[in-house]
């Protein structure tokens, strides 16, 4: 694995291996459900900055949760954990599908979200920093920038193409010590499973009728070992960092993984990230349309099998 030059004074990592993919819960994500949030949870203040409203809360074990609301919180969870499937390292998050929030008074952001009593209807939990991941203050990842590991980073790059995720903007990156070693870490997915280039702002973010019409013709063929994308975005934020300089062995590279995860898996990430049956079933069928196409311009064959059991609500 190769370092990769966030500055001339620090060297970090962005890829590491979380195991094999076919074998990996979605459902659970990274940490295991041993580890999500546990009523009771309890009010501590509502957070200012950004688009989605958020509150920090503790839970039944005193654990400090940073919970958002809104259009993102199901996208955020389900594409933070393909993600991690990926071997990218993110923040730890759990959707709750409803719940009650002692204390929740006085709300301005969030009000919209927590009836007076206290009373949510879905949510996105995200875990706080702890000795195992922590921020570095100062730390960002440029997109436009090249690296040692730039297999890698275009690896990042695909898989905000397979999630439709167009707000990888400097202020949603980070640097963190894992496990001891820094590494540079997208810190927001929100804006994913959309169509990035809708100029309905509700198409834009979880819309699987949005995500799977823009699926269709992603990916434009080859030209010179370069994989061309037919990829806009509303705002034109940073469609080449994304889209260019994409080589066909980075595409391998990246299908070698990637195509082994299986429907099952995604069903099941889907659902415990506040999918309906029929989301889960539509978003499936959108993102296996991606692998499949991504697998056709790396020349290798798509793995559909099922290993896990479906998980129900």
């Amino acid at each position: 694995m190769l370092s990769l030059a966030v500055s001339a004074e620090e060297q970090t990592f962005l890829w590491r291996n979380p195991g094999p993919i076919e074998r990996l819960d979605l459902a659970a994500g990274p940490a295991g459900l041993a580890h999500a949030p546990k009523p009771p949870f309890t009010f501590i203040e509502e957070v200012g900055g950004g688009i989605a409203p958020k509150m920090i809360v503790t839970d039944g074990r005193q654990k400090k949760w940073m919970v958002k609301f809104g259009e993102e919180a199901k996208a955020e969870t389900f594409a933070s954990r393909l993600a991690w499937a990926a071997g990218y390292p993110t923040r730890v998050s759990y959707y709750v599908v409803k719940g009650k929030i002692a204390g929740a008074a006085d709300l301005r952001r969030t009000k919209e979200f927590v009836d007076p009593n206290g009373s949510f209807q879905g949510a996105r939990f995200q875990m706080f920093d702890g000795a195992q991941m922590k921020q570095i203050p100062g730390g960002k990842l440029d997109l436009n920038r090249k690296r040692e590991d730039q297999q890698e980073l275009n690896g990042l790059k695909l898989l905000l193409l397979l999630l439709a995720n167009w707000d990888v903007k400097t202020q949603n990156t980070g640097v963190f010590e894992i496990d001891g070693r820094k590494y540079s870490v997208i810190t927001d997915w929100g804006a994913s499973l959309g169509d990035p280039a809708s100029t309905d702002v509700a198409a834009r973010k979880w819309d699987c009728a949005a995500f799977d019409k823009r699926t269709r013709y992603l990916v434009a063929g080859v030209d010179g070992g370069y994989v061309s994308f037919n990829y806009d975005q509303y705002a034109a934020r940073h469609e080449d960092a994304l889209s260019e300089g994409i080589r066909v062995d980075d595409m391998k590279w990246f299908m070698n993984r990637m195509r082994k995860l299986t429907d099952t898996q995604l069903r099941n990430g889907l659902v415990a990230s506040g999918a309906t049956s029929s989301e889960a079933a539509c978003f499936t069928s959108a993102i296996r349309k991606r692998v499949s196409a991504f697998a056709e311009v790396a020349q290798v064959k798509p793995q559909i099998t099922s290993t896990l059991k479906p998980t129900r609500r």
